[in-house]
């Protein structure tokens, strides 16, 4: 089943695509250190996915990041 993702999710997972740390992700979208790990476990638990390359294999299938 594909799940979707909340805006909170799309958001932090589209600033991990464009290569910002979590910490500048912390800075950018005022949230403590926490909860962008909790929001960035909780993508890959719905995608089931354990690894940042698996984050980003499924970013591509789902069309959130295009390859030339």
């Amino acid at each position: 089943m594909k799940k979707s993702l909340s805006n909170r999710e799309e958001q932090i997972l589209k600033l991990l695509l464009a290569e910002y740390s979590q910490i500048e992700i912390c800075n950018i979208l005022k949230l403590s250190q926490g909860r962008v790990s909790d929001v960035k476990a909780m993508i890959m638990e719905k995608w089931e996915v354990d690894t940042i390359v698996g984050l980003v294999k499924k970013a591509i299938e789902r069309g959130y990041l295009n390859i030339i």
